[in-house]
């Protein structure tokens, strides 16, 4: 069964310029942030006010002003139409509708949510949790905000791998590990349990004040090989001083602990072309990537944003089968 979840932001844009599609007389291309998008010829127009609806997105059946993009399930996808890449759509708003405002609950919008995605066994998580392993940044994407990261601004760019999120420290001595919403407990033989086990987090982490986030891979569409699940840590957390680590102090904690950190795709300085790096093959299997996901190599913060931490899903990945 899919499950919905209601949040997700349909923010109210202007839109921008508009270009006749190259294979199409009916369609029209145009930029919502940085995400591109079809739109059949009068849907809207340069100047308008309108809601983009991003993938990921589970439409109304019975929202009339969102019901010509219903499709089969509600669903939206990234698509390429008549050739052209596409990523979510535009639904033209009211001239007074405020830019930046999200009219998700007003055309009625929920998230979709795959049942692979879901934390199996769900429980409240205590009260006390977020003091005992700090949940993971929300990360953005890319194409929300690609004036972030400066030109020639130092990077580091790791693969994203498709999994199941762990977060786990050792508190008192005693390991704790959590999936992305729970506590779970470690010894119940779910996917979270057994990477952990078989990273020998309890031992790798005793002692230590800090918190780690990885992804427990081999579990979803995407296999990376036989040897499933296992976790790959991408990111860590000073429990004592609050901070997440910085690049290099993160691959010294790799290197002393011996766990498996997410593969490196670039270190240097930011320029527009390494979106390229978000396509091919993974580093850990014979199948498409995901995406990448970049970060300043020393922490930092940005207006609106908050930590500077993005996500850039390749196209190969949104578009194979039936876009899972």
């Amino acid at each position: 069964m899919t499950r919905m979840m209601s949040s997700i932001v349909a923010p109210i844009i202007r839109v921008s310029r508009l270009d006749r599609h190259p294979n199409a007389d009916t369609l029209l291309t145009t930029h919502a942030f940085d995400y591109p998008v079809t739109v059949k010829d009068g849907e809207v127009k340069e100047g308008d006010m309108a809601a983009y609806i991003p993938i990921t997105s589970q439409l109304s059946a019975d929202e009339p002003r969102t019901r010509h993009l219903f499709g089969r399930d509600g669903r939206i996808r990234a698509r390429k139409i008549r050739g052209i890449f596409s990523m979510g759509a535009l639904v033209r708003m009211p001239d007074d509708s405020v830019e930046g405002d999200n009219a998700a609950d007003l055309l009625k919008i929920t998230r979709h949510e795959s049942p692979d995605d879901v934390d199996e066994h769900e429980t409240a998580e205590p009260q006390d949790a977020k003091f005992l392993v700090p949940r993971y940044t929300d990360i953005e994407n890319l194409r929300r905000w690609p004036d972030v990261l400066a030109l020639g601004e130092d990077v580091i760019i790791r693969e994203k791998f498709h999994g199941n999120l762990l977060r786990a420290a050792s508190i008192n001595g005693e390991l704790v590990i959590a999936s992305k919403r729970h506590i779970r407990d470690a010894s119940d033989g779910s996917v979270w349990s057994i990477s952990a086990k078989s990273a020998s987090l309890a031992e790798r982490l005793r002692g230590l004040s800090i918190a780690i986030y990885g992804e427990v891979i081999g579990t979803k569409s995407l296999k990376y090989s036989s040897m499933a699940p296992r976790l790959v840590v991408f990111d860590a957390f000073d429990l004592a001083r609050g901070t997440y680590l910085d690049c290099d102090d993160f691959d010294r904690f790799i290197s002393q602990t011996g766990l498996t950190g997410a593969s490196e795709l670039h270190r240097g300085a930011w320029s527009q072309d390494l979106t390229a790096l978000a396509e091919g093959a993974s580093t850990l299997g014979d199948h498409v990537r995901e995406g990448f996901v970049v970060k300043p190599k020393t922490e930092r913060h940005a207006k609106r944003l908050g930590r500077v931490i993005l996500k850039l899903h390749g196209e190969g990945f949104l578009l194979r089968g039936d876009n899972r």
